[in-house]
């Protein structure tokens, strides 16, 4: 059986669905450091969102999103 997933509202979980998607974040450890801010900043880019590097709202939902129709 495979563990649970951290939600995407968590740092680490976002991280997991970044990488999943393709946006390489480094390791999933719920920093958030710059390799993060650059995967969420071309995630944004690639999805108009606004680019803020940021784990804002739109952001979030288009994550969760984008990993549940894998």
């Amino acid at each position: 059986m495979l563990g649970a997933l951290d939600p995407t509202s968590e740092i680490s979980g976002a991280q997991v669905c970044l990488n999943n998607l393709g946006f390489y974040c480094g390791p999933e450890n719920g920093e958030l450091n710059d390799d993060t801010r650059d995967a969420l900043s071309a995630f944004q880019d690639k999805h108009k969102l606004d680019v803020t590097g940021d784990f804002d709202q739109p952001t979030l939902d288009r994550l969760q999103s984008m990993h549940q129709g894998r």
